[in-house]
């Protein structure tokens, strides 16, 4: 008598064996396969954002389109079966082009903001509703860890900032600005009040030596960063101590030379070495820096023609050639930053360009092409409505009251203005509208637009409003970013929901919500949590506790059913 598990291996010999050629690759699968399982078979990544295995294909992005036997109507491979002797073009510019339509189209509908606006104002680009959520849940030091990301010295430019970033914020659209930069200040000042300042994990020893000339924030900010990824690192500077002008121009009262020495220390505590009161240019030049270091960082402050020409700069007219997206210059292995490329630098800039040039250092060293940060795609929302800016308040504490620092007291001056307390940064905190996207760093149409290269603004028109659904025990419905993929639909309905949800509308008014004027909580009431890890763009997305464990969701990251596309990282 033969078991279930004999019979199936009987059914699955018996079937017929196809053989068919996928961008010249040769593979041979059963009868009932299709395309893309066939592609992934063989290691081809095809890609798609309304697929799930194990979900009836919705055959409704497109991204999956492949040319079959030469024929110039593409077809969808997540439903196209197998047949033999098939000739697959997966990648070609007929196809490549379809895609990169197909994500155009969808980016003319999406309104969604990948980086939130304040983030993407903020010369340094910090996280910072990813900040203001770890400030709320009490998660001081990964609060701190996500500031340190980008700014290292937050102290330091919870002071002297120049409050770019908070005019980004669209919750000055409604009452007042969120006042980032002194809660920002109160994440640094917490920890460097507890007696043991975080100090970051830096790589192993790379055995590269860098060499940073200027101790300001802009040369201690590359330092950091290259200290971090493993690099020995000296800064070399002229004067008695470090800090260039935080120490020497900046009046006490506004950064404490205690905060500048504290902030220094973790320097120190890093690995990084200091040769303080050498004079570039008198006591050793640029030659014998490139001669020793692997790398030369020109941290200055303002420079004269005679300082560069006493340096050793070779260039057009006596200066080198910068590239700014780099920091790289004309100069074997000499990266420039500060008074060499603006003559005014705020602090902040200065610190993003610190950040840049260990970037840029770091590919020069290993051999990489040197490209500096990498700048992602993102995705904007543009100006909202102020109908729309309230609707992104109904899921915010409504405070309409911003804190000023008032009276003295910190353990760094006691004639410096006080910051946050910490009721106060938690309450300032809340006040964040969270237009960031949670799912920014596992987005299908994000990975997929960069990598086609697609434009937003190709196709303009009327774009949807902002529509969020928030009665979900723990999952948050944002309308403006879906792509009515159908997958959330379909996986509700075979995990047999009684409501579930469904398509309303017609045309470029198509959404998916819950039907019956239904909430969240009543339409998914068991499948919510799969729904949002497969929604391939963030606009299903959990929040809050998991219903099972009653553990928090890290709201950091996005879950996904989806795995890891091979475009992404490549």
């Amino acid at each position: 008598m033969l078991t279930t598990k004999g019979t199936a291996m009987i059914e699955e010999t018996a079937k017929k064996m196809l053989k068919l050629t996928i961008d010249g690759k040769e593979a041979e699968v059963p009868e009932g396969t299709t395309v893309l399982q066939a592609a992934r078979g063989l290691g081809i990544d095809i890609p798609t954002m309304c697929y799930l295995e194990g979900v009836r294909p919705q055959t409704s992005c497109l991204m999956c389109v492949v040319k079959v036997n030469g024929n110039p109507n593409l077809v969808p491979s997540c439903s196209r079966p197998a047949e033999d002797g098939m000739v697959v073009e997966n990648n070609c510019d007929d196809v490549n082009d379809v895609r990169k339509t197909t994500l155009e189209l969808l980016l003319s509908d999406h309104v969604g903001d990948c980086v939130a606006p304040c983030a993407n104002t903020c010369p340094a680009h910090m996280e910072i509703p990813q900040m203001l959520r770890q400030v709320v849940a009490g998660d001081k030091l990964g609060a701190l860890i996500t500031v340190k990301r980008d700014i290292p010295f937050p102290g330091i430019l919870g002071r002297v900032c120049p409050e770019i970033c908070e005019g980004g914020c669209r919750r000055g659209t409604f009452d007042t600005f969120e006042s980032i930069c002194l809660v920002k200040r109160y994440v640094a000042d917490e920890d460097l009040d507890s007696g043991d300042p975080y100090v970051p994990e830096c790589e192993p020893d790379t055995g590269y030596k860098m060499a940073i000339v200027g101790s300001g924030i802009g040369g201690m900010s590359c330092a950091y960063y290259l200290r971090e990824m493993g690099h020995q690192v000296t800064i070399f500077d002229c004067a008695d101590e470090a800090g260039g002008a935080l120490r020497y121009k900046v009046p006490e009262e506004e950064c404490p030379n205690s905060l500048v020495d504290q902030e220094l220390d973790g320097l120190r505590k890093m690995g990084v070495t200091f040769e303080m009161g050498k004079d570039i240019g008198v006591d050793l030049t640029l030659p014998q820096l490139q001669e020793e270091y692997d790398a030369v960082f020109l941290a200055l402050g303002p420079v004269t023609q005679d300082m560069l020409q006493t340096l050793g700069v070779k260039g057009k007219d006596g200066k080198p050639t910068i590239k700014r997206d780099t920091l790289m210059t004309n100069i074997k292995g000499v990266f420039a930053g500060g008074g060499i490329v603006h003559q005014k630098q705020l602090a902040i800039r200065s610190v993003a360009a610190g950040k840049t040039a260990a970037k840029s250092m770091d590919q020069y060293v290993r051999g990489d092409k040197v490209v500096g940060r990498p700048k992602r795609f993102n995705s904007r929302s543009g100006k909202l409505t102020h109908d729309e800016v309230d609707t992104m308040m109904e899921s915010v504490v409504n405070r309409q009251d911003r804190y000023e620092p008032q009276g003295s007291g910190t353990s760094f001056s006691p004639a410096e203005p006080r910051g946050f307390t910490d009721q106060e940064a938690v309450d300032e905190s809340a006040r964040c509208l969270h237009c960031d996207c949670r799912a920014k760093d596992n987005c299908d149409l994000r990975d997929f637009s960069e990598f086609y290269e697609a434009k937003q603004t190709r196709f303009t028109g009327r774009r949807r409003s902002i529509q969020t659904m928030n009665e979900g025990d723990y999952v948050h419905l944002d309308s403006g970013k879906c792509i009515q993929c159908g997958l959330c639909v379909q996986i509700a309905a075979d995990q047999g929901e009684e409501i579930g949800l469904t398509f309303v509308g017609r045309g470029f008014d198509t959404k998916i919500t819950a039907p019956f004027g239904k909430s969240l909580s009543e339409a998914l009431k068991k499948s919510g949590a799969d729904c949002a890890m497969a929604c391939p763009t963030g606009a299903l997305a959990l929040r809050g506790e998991d219903p099972t464990t009653h553990n928090p969701y890290d709201l950091n990251e996005a879950p996904t059913l989806r795995g890891t596309s091979v475009i992404q990282n490549s």
